[in-house]
């Protein structure tokens, strides 16, 4: 093995720490900019440790109005008393943390967390009146999440009793005295009071100074959570415990050899294994075995399909380049629904349903190309090496999974099209190519002749 090959090595572990941060920052800001900081590396373990204690607080709140206390907050529970505690708990931290970093006026907050609720009870409302087509509207909805509540909110609108709002004095009151209980349970924010003019202040609410110190304190490791991992250029390091394989130098994160939830009990766990060192000798010589397989890419295949791509084909399995176009609306320009006759008012409902499954469709389309483009994109950056390698990790049940994402062998048919041995074998044997002929006419969809036929086939094209 060369030097070079090893500098090559460093620069693509480099390259790939630099690409991390990269996808870091952007999932980080596209988080934030959709109101969605609850799902960041910060934001979810907020969002956990703020659930219990707040809703313990709810649930002494409950006790101590029973008891006639706190009378000035009974209009706000009244109005939230059919949700469980771990439930108002959860809308009032999500919401509060799904905005955490931007300075937020308290009522705007309120009038948030009382939304969510009102829709929680609606929904309730719905299963109680409704319990079968609940559930299966629920079961049937393929998206998860803000799109599913909001097709059950529409069912809801059209099969239950008329839905009584909650004005806008009852939000604000729900959400200020949760957001007051969050503040007292949990020391995440504070409150900011901004003079606008004379006699009126705004208040803003803030997160407090020790989560930002603990958003500040986790960013740069957070940023290495979860690395992107290219193929290499040599034999990955040799598994000989269950933390010392795979890439080689300290740009990339020590991978475990096994992946498991991280929790109190992983450290226990991998000395487990550590400990016992013949049995697993066999397990990390397999493991070896595969991830020190060279491989490389097939430049015809390479060569062949970026000319089906120039050309935008919509041919083995890849993706259109252009969107599935808009179908024209049945409606005249400025004509409302209300205007149509029956007839018609089951074409614009066809049509809504088509529309909406184009746009699911674009979205999907839209995925399929940037997973296309990123493994072309790999193919191409490795494509003049003679041998490329990719490190593998197992599962608990031990199954290989190569740690490389987009170009492996267990990617999409793309990924395996562009792939091949490095170190290619002869067949050895007649038989073995007529196997091997056979397969490929199964591939191709003739494979309802009788076996000869399927070589004659093979052999003419």
């Amino acid at each position: 093995m060369t030097v070079d090959l090893y500098m090559a090595q460093e620069n693509i572990e480099q390259q790939s720490r630099a690409e991390t941060a990269l996808k870091f920052h952007n999932d980080l800001t596209d988080k934030i900019q959709k109101d969605e900081q609850s799902a960041t590396y910060y934001g979810s373990p907020l969002l956990k440790r703020a659930i219990e204690p707040m809703a313990d607080a709810i649930t002494k709140k409950r006790k101590e109005l029973k008891k006639g206390k706190a009378a000035n907050r009974n209009i706000a529970f009244k109005r939230i008393e059919g949700l469980n505690a771990e439930l108002i708990a959860f809308h009032t931290a999500r919401v509060i943390v799904d905005r955490i970093m931007f300075a937020n006026r308290v009522q705007d907050t309120a009038i948030r967390i009382a939304s969510a609720l009102e829709t929680e009870l609606r929904l309730s409302s719905f299963d109680k009146q409704h319990p079968h087509l609940f559930r299966k509207i629920q079961n049937e909805t393929e998206t998860t999440g803000k799109r599913r509540r909001q097709t059950l909110v529409a069912a809801s609108n059209r099969y239950c009793e008329a839905w009584a709002s909650w004005s806008k004095t009852d939000k604000v009151h729900v959400g200020m005295a949760l957001i007051n209980m969050f503040i007292e349970a949990t020391g995440f924010i504070v409150e900011h009071r901004v003079r606008r003019e004379k006699n009126k202040t705004d208040i803003y609410i803030k997160p407090s100074a020790s989560v930002c110190e603990f958003i500040e304190a986790n960013r740069d490791m957070a940023s290495l959570f979860n690395p992107v991992h290219l193929p290499m250029v040599v034999p990955p390091l040799e598994w000989t415990s269950p933390t010392s394989g795979g890439y080689l130098t300290h740009h990339t994160p020590q991978m475990p050899l096994i992946k498991v939830r991280a929790n109190s009990q992983t450290k226990n766990y991998f000395e487990d294994l550590s400990s016992v060192k013949d049995e697993m000798a066999s397990v990390y010589a397999a493991v070896n075995a595969v991830q020190q397989t060279p491989w490389r890419v097939n430049r015809f295949v390479l060569d062949v399909f970026e000319q089906i791509h120039e050309q935008g084909l919509p041919i083995a399995s890849l993706p259109s380049r252009e969107d599935i176009p808009p179908i024209p609306s049945p409606l005249c320009k400025d004509q409302s629904t209300k205007e149509l006759s029956d007839t018609d008012k089951q074409k614009f409902t066809v049509w809504k349903r088509k529309e909406v499954e184009r746009h699911e469709a674009n979205i999907v389309l839209k995925s399929k190309r940037l997973m296309t483009s990123k493994i072309a994109s790999i193919a191409n950056q490795f494509s003049n090496y003679d041998a490329i390698y990719f490190p593998h990790t197992m599962d608990f049940r031990g199954r290989l999974y190569p740690a490389p994402m987009y170009l492996n062998p267990q990617g999409n048919k793309l990924a395996k099209g562009l792939l091949e041995f490095s170190e290619g074998k002869a067949l050895g044997s007649n038989e073995a190519a007529w196997e091997l002929a056979v397969h490929g006419a199964n591939c191709f969809g003739y494979d309802k002749v009788n076996m000869d036929e399927r070589i004659d086939w093979v052999e003419e094209n």
